[in-house]
Order: C-alpha cells, then structure tokens, then sequence
C-alpha cells in the first residue's frame, strides 16, 4: 500500500502541466546527380564532360542548396544551366536557371586544373513555374502526370517534390547562342535521385 506521503506526491504530479513539447524540425533532405553526356535524349556528344551535382534542402523547405561540380569543361564555354522537370529521356521545363546568378565565369570557381565549382543558395523567389511553351503543346507527362499538378515547381518545396518522385534533373548547355546552342538538348544532363549519405567536400577525388 502507498503510504499518505507517497499518495501526496503521485497527487502532485498528476496536477502539473506536462513540459511543453518542443517542435523538431525534419533533417535536410538531399539528393545528387552524375550529369554525362550519354544521359542527354539526342545524339551523344561524345565529350569526356562529367559533373556531379549536389541539393541539400533545408528542414522547412524555403532554401536549397545547389553544389556543382563540372569537369572538364571551362565555364565560359557554357551558354545555359539549369534544373528542369522530367522523366529520364524526356525534355521538361525549367524550374531554376542558373543563369539568373551572373555570368557563369564569376559563379563557377575553379577547384584544380580542370574542375570548377557552382555553389548557390535558391529560394523561392528563384524558381521558375514549371509550365511548357508554347501554350498549344501539352506540359510533359513527367510534369503534368502527377499528383501535385501540372506545374508543380512553383516554390522549393515544389522542387523537392519532383526530386523525390524522380521528375528532376540537371542540364547544360554550350554554344554561342541560347536558342541555338552546339548539341541541341544540351552538353550533359544529370536525373537527380536521394541519397542518405551526400558526397562531401572530398568530391573532386571521386570524379
């Protein structure tokens, strides 16, 4: 039996308010790609270009940020880089062009004698809406066969949602023109996939 001393104090703590529950946030979700030539749609260009690229969402999916690392090709031979929306094989819109951060000569650093380094943070305000021109062409199955709509990049979390249903990928370009570039659907492309454990800071060792 409970003597009157212990009852008193079984009394007393059932009368106090339980510790407020501090809310924890879920840890970064990231995810990488291994761009190449033979991953682009058309004719492999044959180049010995690779990259690996890097996205480390943070808990409440308002930034990402974006790790590049290119190999063998000089940033200023680049005429377009982006994050677009689709299925392996398939050209999708583009949800963030890297473009936007300044001329790709400043943006990437050089690491060694043939390796250099993109590193952004996006936020929202970088992302583009995930729709097809021109409006008489259907949005691609990949970006409009979904469950979250048929322009689903329209903020971050838009963006890791199609990372994780596998309907995102890297692209880049070379050429004199944008519109015209040298290798039409571009130089090599990556499909982004999630990863437990990211490539760190050791990545140009591996490549």
């Amino acid at each position: 039996m409970l003597t009157a001393a212990a009852l008193a104090l079984l009394v007393i703590a059932a009368t106090q308010p339980a510790a407020a529950q501090q809310p924890t946030a879920a840890p970064s979700t990231s995810y990488q790609a291994f761009p190449s030539p033979q991953q682009e749609p058309g004719p492999s260009s044959g180049e010995t270009t690779t990259a690996i690229g890097l996205l480390e969402f943070d808990p409440y999916l308002t930034q990402v940020q974006v790790t590049f690392y290119l190999k063998n090709l000089n940033p200023s031979q680049i005429a377009a880089f982006h994050l677009h929306c689709g299925l392996p094989g398939q050209l999708g819109p583009i949800v963030v062009n890297f473009n936007i951060f300044g001329s790709f000569t400043q943006t990437f650093s050089q690491v060694d004698s043939n390796t250099y380094l993109f590193s952004q943070t996006v936020t929202d305000a970088d992302v583009d809406e995930a729709n097809w021109p021109p409006s008489s062409l259907r949005p691609p199955p990949a970006c409009a066969a979904n469950n979250i709509g048929p322009a689903p990049a329209t903020n971050i979390a838009g963006i890791e949602a199609l990372a994780r249903i596998g309907q995102l990928y890297f692209n880049v370009h070379v050429g004199n023109s944008i519109r015209q570039p040298t290798y039409f659907f571009g130089l090599i492309r990556g499909q982004v996939y999630s990863v437990e454990t990211p490539i760190n800071a050791a990545l140009p060792a591996v490549m």
